[in-house]
């Protein structure tokens, strides 16, 4: 008898069904007391290939002495987008700068980082390569020391073009990042029409979060709306339609692409 293979499917991880309980996480003391968070589960649906969390607004709101070892993270990457408010950073001993709602950071795995002084609205998403993730603490690193991590704010993703009405930034992915992975954001455009389309792709996998705005999509005869917050979650070859999109949708696209 023929073996059935399974056909990928996309979903849809929305925020508000994921939100749970953060237990006490030895190794990783700056969230140990978080209360909650949103674990959005990827590693059930990526084969451990990518994990992603989120804070729950109000998070910070009672939190004003929040700060953070200085640490890295055992991973290939990091890249947490900070959905409201803002936080200071430092990835360089003694150089720090605020990331905004809208940022991008970009974290390498085992680049030492520090983030402190939150807003007591911020709010922040990640998603880290592999699944299999955990947080080393260590020393503050020398403030010339070189490093490849960047905050990027929405300037630093350049125009690639526009298709359907939506169109596409890319970020400067710096090697060797750049052979396993890229970022994109996405934009509703204003002048132009949406059109109605596919979101089947060639990559390993692809990961939409959800900036701000919606945008309904169609997987298996089912329409979801993914809003601010949630994650589109596209495996190679897996069928979801795309239906439509509020005028303020934005989002940032990560690829996880097929190595050589």
């Amino acid at each position: 008898m023929a073996e059935t293979l399974t056909r990928p499917r996309a979903h849809v991880r929305k925020a508000r069904d994921h939100r749970i309980e953060l237990p006490h996480q030895p190794g990783q003391a700056h969230r140990s007391a978080a209360g909650w968070t949103i674990d959005y589960k990827l590693q059930e649906l990526t084969g451990d290939a990518a994990r992603s969390i989120s804070t729950v607004p109000g998070h910070f709101v009672d939190r004003p002495g929040f700060s953070s070892p200085w640490h890295h993270h055992d991973c290939d990457l990091q890249v947490a987008m900070v959905l409201e408010g803002s936080i200071e950073l430092g990835y360089q001993g003694g150089r720090y700068g605020r990331a905004g709602k809208g940022d991008v950071l970009f974290i390498p795995g085992h680049v030492m980082h520090d983030v402190s002084n939150a807003s007591s609205d911020y709010q922040v998403a990640e998603i880290t390569f592999p699944g299999t993730f955990s947080t080393v603490e260590g020393v503050e690193p020398a403030a010339d020391i070189e490093t490849n991590a960047r905050t990027w704010g929405s300037s630093a993703a350049i125009r690639a073009g526009e298709a359907r009405g939506i169109i596409t930034y890319v970020y400067p992915v710096m090697a060797p990042h750049d052979r396993q992975f890229r970022i994109l954001r996405l934009r509703r455009s204003r002048i132009s029409a949406f059109e109605p389309g596919a979101l089947a792709h060639d990559d390993r996998y692809r990961f939409q979060m959800v900036m701000q705005g919606w945008r309904d999509v169609e997987i298996e005869g089912e329409t979801i709306r993914a809003e601010t917050g949630d994650i589109i979650v596209l495996p190679k070859g897996a069928p979801c339609g795309d239906l439509a999109m509020s005028d303020e949708y934005e989002a940032v696209e990560i690829s996880l692409l097929e190595q050589a």
